[in-house]
């Protein structure tokens, strides 16, 4: 069960992500373009916040938080699959096999991980959708 003050800091991290696409971001000097740039790279910021019109910057925003969600679900989705067969065949295997129980189980942990990422990055692009 989600804790009532997750949720207040996720609405307010979604309404700061629909401002900025609403408004877009100037940043006037040469720090304050290398900090957007770096807020880009990272994830804090979406793509094209800093286009000059808000059509562009929710084409390129959203298209870039959909790019990200079917990248990292598809590639969470085939290590969840491919973990739990290896996790399966080192179980199954005559002797066991630590070693590939332990793979596929590390498999299974980083597929959860990436598919916590494509949910989020699907959240976002509906934000941006509906900004």
């Amino acid at each position: 069960m989600s804790d009532p003050g997750d949720r207040k800091q996720q609405s307010a991290q979604e309404e700061e992500l629909a401002r900025m696409v609403r408004d877009g971001v100037r940043p006037e000097g040469v720090k304050e373009r290398l900090k957007l740039t770096r807020d880009k790279l990272v994830g804090n910021a979406p793509l094209g916040v800093d286009a000059p019109n808000k059509t562009m910057r929710k084409v390129l925003g959203a298209g870039g938080e959909y790019l990200g969600a079917f990248k990292y679900g598809f590639s969470g989705a085939m290590l969840i699959l491919l973990g739990a067969l290896f996790a399966w065949a080192g179980m199954a295997a005559s002797s066991f096999q630590w070693k590939m129980v332990a793979g596929g189980v590390a498999a299974v942990a980083l597929g959860v991980w990436l598919m916590k990422l494509s949910a989020r990055a699907w959240r976002n692009a509906r934000v941006i959708s509906k900004a």
